[in-house]
């Protein structure tokens, strides 16, 4: 599935680098799990005393392998996992059962083109292993299935076209995104790669996108876009002059465009309002003073300390002695709630005072409202006694 082609797109490994990537996956194929970074090098003492393990680790890019990278010169976790990448995979690809789950990689990565670029734009994009086994038309026993399914999951998780997965005892689903797209029409590893490396060229040039760079000296846009009068040298020089044919850019979304943005031009074309004012023309219809406020006339409600005040007179002050004239106790109790509930509104028409304009004429009304009810309660269970 690979060939010398394939090999030249990969930074090249040493002999010791391939091997430990081969230690690895054959580890893989054991246990049906990662190694550890203890069981690896104990693995390479047995067979060479002199072989360092983390030495040889910092040769390998992480391309290639994941683990064993401790940070600032930490020692490395001996119960860490070493992980190969397709990549890894790749360099290792002699090694038994490697075919196979490459197979299952580049296959995944085309369903996923395919779905993305015919399904229904409202759905999600997913990719199963089972729609994988269908299209290889594979048909495995549940054992090696589940097998074959866990390590292409191992290296899907790592991929970057894969976003949300879930995993059932190697029956993956994966979700893609739109960097998928790159995927289309793979068949072979060398495809895939290719295909990984121009996706990866894509994501740096957009990163890019913002970074300071050379100026250019068009100022096409700035022209168009210019509030004040034009220029001299820009009336003078004929439309098509401005616009030739090897200064079109090409817009993704609408087509060629022959606008290339200069950012330097447009800040400075697009005059502050002072600015546009004293370089414009006198208008014929001048605009109308604004009569302005003074500052000594305070805002509607900006001080509702007196609605605190008399909520405090009304719950501490007032009420309670007007409750104990009554000798009924069910005059009492329905003026005590009906007073406590006048305090609470008061009070929370004073903390939101400025917020809640409309609810402050509301609940000072409601709160009029529970004072004539307290006092009637209180003439009634007074007339009753």
């Amino acid at each position: 599935m690979t060939d010398d082609s394939d090999a030249a797109r990969l930074p090249a490994l040493a002999n010791d680098a391939t091997e430990l990537l081969q230690l690895v996956w054959e580890e893989l194929d054991r246990t049906s799990n990662w190694p550890t970074f203890e069981a690896i090098d104990r693995t390479l003492l047995s067979r060479d005393a002199d072989v360092d393990l983390a030495e040889l680790i910092g040769q390998i890019p992480p391309l290639f392998m994941h683990g064993g990278r401790p940070q600032g010169g930490a020692r490395a976790d001996p119960a860490g996992r070493l992980s190969l990448t397709v990549a890894g995979v790749i360099a290792c690809a002699n090694r038994p059962g490697t075919h196979q789950v490459l197979e299952v990689v580049v296959t995944g990565a085309r369903l996923g083109a395919d779905s993305y670029r015919k399904g229904d734009p409202a759905l999600p994009v997913e990719v199963t292993f089972d729609q994988v086994l269908e299209e290889l038309e594979l048909d495995l026993p549940e054992d090696e299935k589940r097998e074959l399914g866990r390590r292409s999951a191992m290296l899907l998780s790592f991929e970057p076209w894969t976003s949300s997965s879930s995993n059932n005892d190697g029956l993956w689903t994966y979700s893609v995104d739109r960097d998928i797209r790159f995927y289309r029409d793979v068949t072979t590893i060398e495809q895939y790669w290719h295909a990984r490396q121009r996706q990866e060229a894509a994501q740096q040039r957009a990163e890019s996108v913002g970074s300071p760079g050379p100026q250019p000296t068009d100022n096409r846009l700035a022209g168009a876009l210019r509030l004040g009068p034009e220029s001299p040298s820009q009336s003078g020089t004929p439309t098509a002059e401005r616009t030739s044919a090897s200064s079109v850019t090409t817009n993704h979304f609408h087509g060629p465009s022959n606008v290339a943005i200069n950012s330097t031009d447009v800040r400075q074309s697009i005059k502050s309002p002072k600015k546009y004012a004293e370089d414009s023309p006198q208008r014929n219809h001048p605009e109308p003073a604004v009569a302005s406020v003074p500052d000594s006339v305070p805002s509607p409600g900006s001080s509702p300390i007196v609605v605190f005040v008399v909520a405090a007179i009304g719950l501490f002050g007032v009420v309670p002695a007007v409750i104990q004239a009554t000798h009924q106790i069910w005059a009492q109790i329905t003026a005590t709630g009906m007073a406590v509930c006048t305090a609470l509104l008061l009070a929370l028409c004073g903390l939101k005072w400025n917020r809640w304009p409309r609810f402050r004429t509301a609940g000072l009304v409601t709160a009029a409202v529970l004072a004539l009810g307290i006092a009637a309660v209180l003439i009634v269970g007074n007339a009753s006694a």
